[in-house]
């Protein structure tokens, strides 16, 4: 059978089902959810088998491709008003054939079983989470974020990933042989993969699962199945994680969302980097945090958490200070190079500046002005510099950079620092130039959330679409693509 005849076979066939799908929801034949599910787990298993059914990249490309646009006509056209209303507010059905298409991209080539393996586990995985989630009895609710997510379903996509993985095993024992992976060692990479499965889950919202679920499943296979030597540092990173995420939520440092946001980070950057990369983001996280419960003493600390959304950090906030590191070492796993290390360590200098310089000049401060008209606001609020909170900043740029790093040179230690404290500056550009802030028509304050006082608070200026979190992040993004350009 030609390649071709596949292609068009597969794809005929998902019109099919699709149509009649539709019609029978539109008839009351099946519910909504049924049939939604049916189409789920029906494209879903057929598309993850498409690694072993063609031997060209270009067809389940195209076809993912195909599947990506149709959905996103689906959603602007409203095509599909039963299974996939606009109504649902997400890009669910995009993201499920979008990340297929990027799995093609990246282990088509040499990791082909890869792509099936982290697909098929995450088709069945959602689905039994639905299930599991929607019609357990006495529901318990995770009120983690916006979007509640039930203990039965979180537990409904660990166990099942937890089997099916087993049952993979089973079926392809050669291949893992081939590996030299035993059975416990295996059993240890299924305990992670589970559970970074779960917590996705958990935190995912909108149908982004559906995205960063294959996604994330499929690299960390890569890195323990083709790499077998990181299993060691990822066991130790899954329970120095645990221990971290526990004691910060316990003392609310973090709250749960941000306790398994950290979790993942910290897993990733302990695996891939073990203690050279760990110990500067520890560094910051811990010192950050510490000095976060100091300046809380402080008279004008409630002026500060009343604009904001306090010191207790969240999801948002623990990727805009640890995403781009994360990236990074990412980065420096794929394309090897010394140069990695020196860019992670910019982004958390600008990450710790910025903090350190908040913190400092809301606890210290005597005067602060804004940075773009010198007119003198509010502690704490964005966009402010004061001579106490600068100095702070670089004092904590000079911390987490040389500590346990007497190895850098002199002159790369002060760059480092310089670039950390140039960072921390532009950070407060753009909290005053473009970041959103709102007037609270219920206690009359300037704030920086969309919602005070249990109300909707009045934008006056900036742009809705950035909020401190964004700034922080593409603040150290700037800094650190000027950084990898400059040496």
């Amino acid at each position: 059978m030609s390649e071709n005849f596949k292609l068009l076979l597969i794809l005929s066939s998902i019109a099919i089902l699709i149509f009649l799908l539709e019609t029978f929801a539109k008839r009351k034949i099946l519910s909504f959810e049924i049939a939604r599910k049916t189409l789920h787990i029906s494209a879903g298993v057929l598309i993850s088998l498409s690694p072993i059914i063609f031997s060209n990249f270009y067809y389940p490309f195209i076809a993912a491709l195909a599947a990506s646009i149709f959905s996103i006509a689906a959603i602007a056209f409203n095509f599909l008003p039963r299974i996939d209303p606009r109504s649902r507010g997400t890009l669910g059905t995009f993201y499920f054939s979008f990340s297929f298409a990027l799995l093609v991209i990246f282990y088509w080539d040499n990791y082909r079983i890869l792509i099936s393996i982290s697909y098929f586990l995450f088709v069945i995985g959602d689905v039994l989470t639905s299930i599991a989630g929607n019609n357990s009895k006495k529901k318990i609710l995770l009120a983690i974020n916006s979007e509640p997510k039930t203990l039965q379903g979180a537990l409904a996509i660990f166990v099942s990933t937890f089997i099916l993985f087993i049952i993979i095993w089973f079926f392809l024992k050669d291949q893992f042989d081939s590996l030299n992976l035993s059975f416990e060692k295996f059993i240890i990479v299924n305990i992670i993969v589970s559970t970074v499965a779960m917590i996705i889950e958990i935190l995912s919202r909108k149908g982004s699962d559906n995205l960063f679920l294959p996604l994330v499943v499929s690299f960390i296979l890569f890195v323990l199945l083709s790499q077998p030597q990181h299993i060691d540092s990822f066991s130790i990173g899954f329970l120095f994680s645990s221990i971290i995420v526990f004691i910060s939520v316990r003392f609310k440092l973090l709250n749960t969302e941000g306790g398994l946001a950290t979790f993942v980070l910290a897993l990733f950057i302990f695996g891939l980097g073990e203690w050279k990369w760990t110990i500067p983001i520890l560094v910051f996280f811990v010192f950050s945090s510490l000095l976060s419960k100091v300046s809380e003493k402080s008279k004008q600390y409630p002026q500060k958490r009343k604009r904001t959304k306090g010191n207790v950090r969240d999801m948002s906030q623990v990727f805009a200070n640890g995403g781009l590191a994360l990236g990074t070492i990412i980065l420096n796993f794929i394309f090897p190079s010394e140069i990695w290390y020196l860019v992670y360590l910019v982004s958390l200098s600008v990450s710790t500046a910025d903090t350190w310089s908040t913190e400092i000049g809301t606890w210290l401060g005597k005067k602060t002005c804004l940075i773009t008209t010198f007119k003198q606001i509010e502690k704490g609020e964005s966009g402010g510099v004061s001579f106490a909170g600068t100095i702070g900043g670089v004092i904590g740029s000079i911390v987490v950079i040389s500590v346990f790093f007497v190895n850098l040179q002199v002159s790369m230690l002060i760059l480092l620092i310089v670039f950390g404290t140039v960072g921390s500056l532009i950070d407060s550009l753009m909290g005053a130039a473009i970041q959103a802030k709102y007037y609270c028509r219920g206690c009359h304050a300037t704030v920086e959330i969309k919602a005070h006082c249990n109300a909707a608070a009045k934008l006056t200026s900036g742009s809705s679409l950035i909020n401190n979190d964004a700034v922080n992040f593409v603040s150290a993004l700037i800094v650190s693509i000027i950084f990898y350009a400059v040496i």
